[in-house]
């Protein structure tokens, strides 16, 4: 790797003045993803405060003057503290991760693709001169319905983008960066120098050079992405055309008679599409470059390879960058310089990343010929919409039953509004005749065809003692069915209204909720009468330990941190040989959040060891011996420890 950059790497974090200085990086930058750079600084303040420096805007600056990458601060994490310089953890990703939240379900009407995407960026306050479409070149007419179905904002962008073969990718500048978007394959920009091949009998030099570069050609799986499911097939058992040509005729013209329909276009763009796709995924060329400028979606040109075909433009769809400037720690306290390396070569590495070990810049790519046109990969594929589901069936219009369909609202989707503007409501298959002759508000059970989201099908009316389920859920804004299986994410809220017995199941626990009882099983068995004064949060005080910079455990956590609970008569760092290995009950790594990950059998014996041992019990992790019931004096409440059994000595 190149020992001396000529340009720093330099950190910019807005409307913030705290001395950091970029110690080592790693990012990967890919065409249709959302960018990640991991970036280590030092710092000679050991108490930053984390919520300070969250959700501001930073510019990594790497290469020539205003070359780097712009985004928001999306995690920031203390991983040493020493006694003279720190080091800390920073995560940059673009604004688009906001629309990375918690998985929707969602009817869309009457929008194209390019329409939706727009409105999905504005949904998250991500501004029109904050994206941008490029040259379209393909047919992308409006849909009536377009469902959303336990997908993120993002995963539904992304989908859509690779359903349709859109790329996206990003422009940055010291000041903030945009999103572009485009599905011309000449729509992508040109680097502005050529980048040439190193020889090895070359000298060693500190200019942009190419490394390696080399070519793989796979064979890719086959998915059921790759069929084009819009076409009908012949129903088992129906009688062929006779019409159909004999196998032995010569083939006709394959002109098309005079104009072709809309349909027919959007046939022939999603094979040509569906064709270039596969070929992208066929053909893969990868190599090591020193050139700080390199960002997908942009075309480098290579000059002076040994292989000729080499000599070329080529479309970088990824690019994994990593640099280092170790030269930062050259004035610090020695034990704070050992911590900070020994903690810098334990991270974990991508396996592109552990032939980058040393000072400097260095990156690999992927690429593929810029005269083959880019389609993405099918990564997000549409989800399978499983289980049953009750719907309501609604007015339709007088054509609507013929066509065997009837117009339905699921009760996860909003009512209509007094005055709001009529939108049509989904329509799904009827499984009989019977069907067709449900009035307007009767309950029915609804099921999807190949677990597709766009395909419902009324299998049955529910009589009103069934529809009459004795519970009522709303999640966040919207009306669930209880026969829904319910996943909840985090920052998510549940609202619950039943007579009836409920089950709430965590990692930690299983709630059981009736009328007369409050029942907890996990790391110990509690009944409680609803009318004793409690709380859930005291009833799950018993959750996973977490080691943080201070008392308290809302404080900046201690990541990556190995740690041992033990037994030891008595505590201290210094007494710590004299522990036989069975005393040593448990040992592992902090998370990035700095708990311990205990799982719920592990906090059961924890519990059950404390009972029987609570002073000889250790919480060890580097420079610090803490006794196990200083830690639940500092990091829980009186009647949390009451209500799992856990006292101090």
């Amino acid at each position: 790797m190149c020992e001396d950059l000529q340009v720093p790497i330099t950190l910019a974090i807005a409307d913030c003045k705290t001395d950091l200085r970029v110690i080592g990086f790693t990012g990967r930058d890919a065409l249709n993803e959302a960018y990640t750079f991991d970036i280590k600084l030092i710092g000679s303040d050991p108490h930053i405060d984390a919520h300070g420096v969250l959700h501001r805007t930073a510019f990594l600056s790497f290469g020539r003057a205003g070359e780097g990458v712009h985004g928001q601060i999306c995690q920031f994490t203390r991983i040493h503290c020493g006694a003279c310089v720190s080091l800390y953890h920073l995560v940059l990703k673009p604004t688009l991760v906001k629309l990375a939240q918690h998985p929707q379900r969602r009817i869309h009407h009457d929008v194209s693709v390019p329409q939706l995407i727009l409105q999905q960026l504005a949904r998250h306050a991500i501004e029109a001169n904050a994206c941008r479409f490029g040259l379209m070149t393909g047919l992308y007419p409006s849909s009536p319905l377009r469902i959303q179905y336990d997908e993120t904002d993002l995963q539904l962008l992304q989908r859509l983008c690779e359903e349709e073969g859109i790329h996206f990718r990003f422009e940055h500048e010291p000041t903030g960066h945009w999103l572009v978007f485009s599905d011309d394959p000449a729509s992508f920009p040109v680097q502005r120098m050529p980048i040439r091949f190193r020889r090895s009998d070359e000298a060693d030099s500190t200019q942009a050079t190419l490394l390696h570069m080399a070519e793989i050609l796979t064979m890719p799986l086959a998915s059921p992405h790759d069929c084009d499911c819009r076409k009908e097939l012949p129903s088992p058992g129906s009688a062929p055309d006779m019409s159909t040509p004999a196998a032995n005729h010569p083939f006709g013209s394959t002109a098309f008679p005079g104009p072709i329909s809309q349909e027919q276009a959007l046939d022939r763009q999603h094979g040509i599409r569906r064709l270039e796709r596969l070929r992208c995924e066929r053909r893969e060329v990868s190599g090591h470059t020193r050139q700080t400028a390199l960002r997908s979606g942009e075309v480098m040109q290579v000059l002076d390879h040994p292989e000729p075909l080499f000599n070329d433009q080529w479309l970088l769809t990824e690019v994994i960058h990593t640099g280092r400037q170790l030269q930062v720690l050259r004035d610090a306290d020695p034990d704070d310089t050992r911590a900070i390396l020994k903690a810098m070569l334990n991270e974990p590495r991508l396996p592109s990343q552990t032939k980058h070990a040393g000072n400097g810049y260095r990156n690999s790519f992927k690429a593929i010929p810029w005269t083959m046109p880019f389609r993405p990969s099918i990564k997000h594929p549409r989800p399978a919409a499983t289980g049953d589901h009750i719907a309501t069936v609604q007015e339709d219009d007088a054509c609507a039953p013929r066509h065997g369909v009837r117009s339905i609202r699921f009760d996860w989707q909003p009512a209509r509004k007094p005055g709001s503007h009529p939108r049509p409501w989904p329509r799904a298959q009827v499984a009989s005749d019977d069907m067709l002759r449900l009035a307007p508000g009767t309950r029915v059970l609804v099921r999807y065809l190949d677990n597709h989201p766009d395909r419902p099908v009324i299998c049955a009316a529910l009589a009103q003692a069934e529809c009459l389920a004795g519970i009522h859920l709303r999640l966040d804004d919207s009306d669930i069915a209880p026969i829904d299986p319910i996943h909840l994410a985090s920052g998510q809220h549940l609202h619950a209204t039943t007579s009836k017995r409920l089950i709430v199941r965590s990692q930690a626990a299983t709630l059981h909720v009736d009328p007369q009882h409050i029942l907890i099983t996990g790391p110990v068995l509690i009944t409680t009468s609803l009318t004793v004064p409690t709380t859930l949060a005291t009833l799950l005080a018993m959750d996973d330990l977490r080691l943080t910079g201070k008392p308290g455990r809302q404080d900046e956590p201690l990541a990556d941190r190995v740690w041992y609970i033990v037994r030891m008569e008595t505590p201290g760092l210094q007494y710590l040989p004299r522990v036989a290995a069975e005393n040593i009950l448990f040992e592992g790594r902090t998370d990035p959040r700095g708990y311990l990950g205990l799982s719920q059998a592990q906090r059961q014996r924890l519990a059950n060891e404390y009972r029987q041992t609570p002073q000889m019990l250790c919480l060890i992790h580097p420079g610090h011996c803490l006794p196990l019931h200083e830690w639940f004096e500092q990091n829980l409440k009186q009647e949390q420890r009451d209500a799992i059994g856990i006292n101090s000595p």
